[in-house]
């Protein structure tokens, strides 16, 4: 009959130990192994700036200097972990704080180019300038690097007892347009016939290739490219404001097996073409459109484009009502309304890397972010107000759904926790006492 209980309680104690032992082992799974599948996040370098022009900078009278500055950054984790939109660039002479959206570049490995530019006018008080370029990776990680640069203009303005008038704004606007031969490699820039425009192209990936040239009485400059490649075009004369095409995109065409010319006059060619050195080349520009074989500019496309006090709708100057009552306000106010403007601008980043971080879908508010910057650049700051208002208020919704099922888990994950703390326990004592 001993014998009898005894084997009794033998086999229900087996029975415990192979109850309760499989469920210590898949706490030990759960909770001991999890810290070993994390990959660790490297954070991104940035190497030391460099400014083109190298120097002293000497804007010529009553133009614009354009400054640009390139670094080279790279992670360990990939050039596809640094956040290009979050990136940032700033320029400041200790008055002043302006930012500028950072252009990458070149990207291959763990590297990229990353390129910040600002446009200098002549009429900018001569003073010591400080860039500084901050990358950050999608972890949150960041680096800055800064550069210091000199600014000066070459005229004192007249001494007189009316205030000073801004010549800039009574200048024409100088019309800018291009076609490219990609089989003889010929860009041609047209000024719609304005002659003796100084030109200066400038491949993007290589600051040091650049030519210059002047138009002729037609209008007209050609250049030979040799690389394929992104390019800048800067066109300036006195009296006229300057012109830009940036980022223009030349491809050489592959060589033809046979000589045969495609046209010997612009009617050969389509309306948006015309003949370049026997072939139809597309007519391309910026702020204006093609209209039988020629370009036509816009009156404006952008603010600086209008008299003060108006600004560019539709391609037509307009009184800037909005700007008029900012205007209207002491300049400390507006002084103070940009400060808070551009506060929030860093908050929304802020909050967009962190919802970021723990993989949530920002896409609308990192959109709004950017229209946000953009409009603050071109100092419409109500409207960047605005948009960074709208940026920062998608963000609280997307965290607060993200907190409610990170509770109901956390929620599910304790009670079941607790269910297996209550087994475990009886396990034992019926273990012990039986």
């Amino acid at each position: 009959m001993n014998r009898g209980i005894k084997v009794g309680k033998m086999t229900m104690k087996r029975l415990i130990l192979v109850l309760v032992f499989p469920l210590i082992f898949l706490l030990g799974i759960a909770f001991g192994t999890t810290s070993n599948v994390s990959i660790k996040n490297v954070c991104p370098e940035i190497s030391a700036i460099n400014i083109i022009p190298i120097g002293i900078i000497i804007s010529s009278t009553g133009g614009i200097q354009i400054i640009n500055a390139t670094a080279n950054v790279s992670d360990a984790n990939g050039y596809g972990d640094i956040n290009q939109s979050l990136s940032s660039c700033s320029w400041n002479n200790s008055n002043n704080l302006v930012n500028s959206i950072p252009i990458f570049s070149s990207c291959n490995g763990e590297n990229c180019t990353m390129t910040c530019q600002k446009n200098f006018s002549s009429l900018s008080a001569p003073n010591t300038y400080t860039v500084s370029m901050t990358v950050i990776d999608n972890g949150g990680l960041s680096n800055s690097s800064n550069s210091l640069f000199n600014l000066t203009n070459d005229f004192a303005p007249p001494i007189t007892n009316k205030p000073p008038v801004n010549n800039n704004r009574a200048k024409k606007s100088l019309p800018l347009s291009y076609g490219f031969d990609c089989s003889a490699g010929i860009i041609e820039l047209n000024t719609g016939s304005v002659e003796g425009v100084t030109i200066t192209i400038t491949k993007i990936s290589f600051a040091q290739d650049i030519q210059t040239n002047i138009t002729n009485s037609d209008g007209k400059a050609q250049f030979i490219i040799t690389n394929d490649g992104d390019y800048w075009v800067h066109a300036s004369k006195n009296h006229y404001r300057n012109a830009y095409l940036r980022d223009i995109e030349l491809k050489l065409c592959p060589e033809k097996t046979e000589n045969q010319s495609e046209c010997n006059l612009d009617s050969d060619c389509k309306l948006n073409e015309y003949c370049l050195n026997l072939n139809c080349t597309q007519i391309k520009g910026e702020c204006g459109y093609v209209d039988n074989h020629t370009w036509v500019s816009y009156d404006c496309c952008e603010n600086t484009d209008c008299l003060e006090g108006q600004v560019c709708t539709d391609h037509a100057c307009v009184v800037n009502e909005q700007n008029t009552t900012l205007n209207n306000t002491s300049n400390n106010t507006t002084k103070q309304f940009i400060i808070e403007v551009n506060a929030s601008i860093n908050d929304a980043k802020i909050k967009i890397l962190n919802a970021k971080t723990i993989g949530l879908n920002i896409t609308n508010a990192e959109s709004e972010l950017r229209k946000a910057q953009l409009a603050f650049m071109n100092g419409d700051y109500m409207k960047a107000k605005l948009l960074v208002d709208e940026a920062i208020n998608r963000i609280p919704k997307i965290l607060a759904q993200n907190e409610i099922n990170g509770q109901k888990y956390l929620d599910n994950l304790y009670i079941c926790i607790g269910g297996l703390i209550v087994i475990i326990i009886l396990g034992a004592g019926i273990y012990i006492f039986y």
